[in-house]
């Protein structure tokens, strides 16, 4: 689970988490500890169900949802700048949801990894423990990086902050015309 979320292949989940903490201050650790723990409970409940049973989603439609879930994000974020909006509730319950969807992206690769039975549980659950760890790392650095910007001036720190939105609205927009599934 810490190398699928720190491996450079994996730049779109580091990407989603990036945009998810773009807004949140380095002091504001807890609510950025939720937001990724959040987003871990979505891509883990997600990623349980599709390995023991069956994905309900082509692996084409779900490689299309993962940048959506970006630009949507991303979207989202350029509309807090804008409007301070900070309706956490919403963003937990945005963010988990989205994690369910980012939970399938992988699951259908790892299901064929992991043996079955009992045993199957601990693999999860320690993949998903190592998931959560790679996510706090990222969290880290990201808002580290914010942070730092963040000492210059307000207006740099909102340029920075649009900027981020931005890069992740033209990635993900690339991304998603790249695995269009139709």
């Amino acid at each position: 689970g810490l190398w699928h979320v720190l491996d450079i292949g994996a730049y779109d989940h580091m990407l989603f988490i990036t945009i998810m903490l773009v807004n949140v201050s380095f002091l504001e650790w807890k609510k950025a500890l939720k937001l990724v723990t959040c987003f871990t409970l979505g891509h883990s409940l997600t990623l349980a169900f599709v390995v023991i049973w069956q994905p309900f989603l082509s692996s084409e439609i779900v490689e299309f949802l993962i940048p959506i879930t970006i630009l949507i994000s991303a979207i989202f974020s350029l509309k807090q700048q804008r409007d301070e909006l900070k309706s956490n509730a919403f963003q937990y319950a945005f963010i988990t949801f989205f994690g369910l969807i980012h939970g399938m992206g992988f699951a259908g690769y790892l299901g064929a990894l992991l043996p079955t039975g009992a045993e199957i549980w601990w693999m999860l659950l320690g993949f998903n423990i190592g998931i959560e760890m790679a996510q706090i790392i990222v969290a880290f650095f990201v808002l580290s990086l914010l942070h730092l910007i963040s000492l210059t001036t307000k207006q740099t720190t909102r340029i920075a902050q649009t900027a981020i939105s931005v890069v992740g609205i033209l990635i993900s927009l690339f991304l998603a015309a790249q695995n269009f599934p139709f």
